[in-house]
Parts: structure tokens; sequence; C-alpha cells
């Protein structure tokens, strides 16, 4: 089966004022740490599933318009809350991690322990992700000291 995408309205990209006060993200800075970039199996294999360090996942494809969307309050949260993320690009539909992981709709957040998921929030068809989803993948995340 064909994976799904978001499609349809979205919302405007930004970042609420909630996500703001619950993250205390106040906008990108060159200084934050980027999210690694996944484009083939082995280096997924080697860089996520092959970490002891929390990994927060995000899958995506280069032509969904929700996934771009996204990525700017992904990268963003993720920095200040002092954890390792990655953008997982699974563009070829024949691409393994899309059944290994159950991706039907992208984007979808998957947290990784241990190089295991452990926390996964799944994007809706005409909606994507938004910050309650990006909230609840955090919250899961152990605490950096």
């Amino acid at each position: 089966m064909p994976p799904r995408i978001s499609t349809g309205r979205g919302g405007a990209g930004l970042i609420s004022s909630t996500m703001r006060n619950v993250l205390g993200v106040a906008g990108l800075d060159s200084s934050m740490a980027r999210p690694l970039e996944i484009s083939t199996v082995p280096d997924f294999r080697r860089e996520v599933e092959g970490s002891p360090e929390p990994t927060v996942v995000m899958f995506t494809t280069s032509w969904c318009p929700f996934c771009r969307r996204f990525k700017p309050k992904f990268v963003e949260a993720a920095a200040k809350a002092d954890l390792r993320c990655a953008m997982v690009y699974i563009d070829d539909w024949e691409n393994p991690l899309w059944d290994e992981y159950k991706v039907e709709v992208v984007p979808t957040l998957v947290l990784f322990e241990n190089g295991r998921p452990v926390a996964r929030r799944d994007g809706v068809l005409g909606r994507g992700l938004g910050d309650h989803d990006l909230t609840a993948i955090l919250a899961r995340a152990p605490q950096h000291a």
C-alpha cells in the first residue's frame, strides 16, 4: 500500500505562544544543534538504532508540505530540550522503514531509547502534526541534567 501524506489546509507553521511557554522556545539560533539528516537505511541503522542516546526522529519526505512546515518547530524544540534529533527522509516508497516502523502518514515522530522505539506521534491526514504532538513526545524523553 502506498504511503499517505497529510494533505489539505494546515496551520501557518508558526510556533504558538503555548509552545513557547511550555518549551521556552524563542526562535532558531545558529548555535543550536542541527538535526541529523538521514536518507539511507544503513545510516538509520547506525545513527538511530545503533545509538545509546535518546533520539527523537521525524520520519519525513522532501515532497510533504506538512513536513516542511513542521520541521522548524521540530528542530527548535528538540534543540531547546537538549535532545539528539534526526530527520529521516523516506522519499522512496520501497524504503523498508515505511513498513518496519508502520509509517502511514508523514510527518511521524518516534522517540528512540537505546535504539528502540518507545513513543510515537503519527501525523493526521490533512493536518500533519501540531504543537501538542511535539510536547507529548518531548515529555516522554529523559531529561538531561
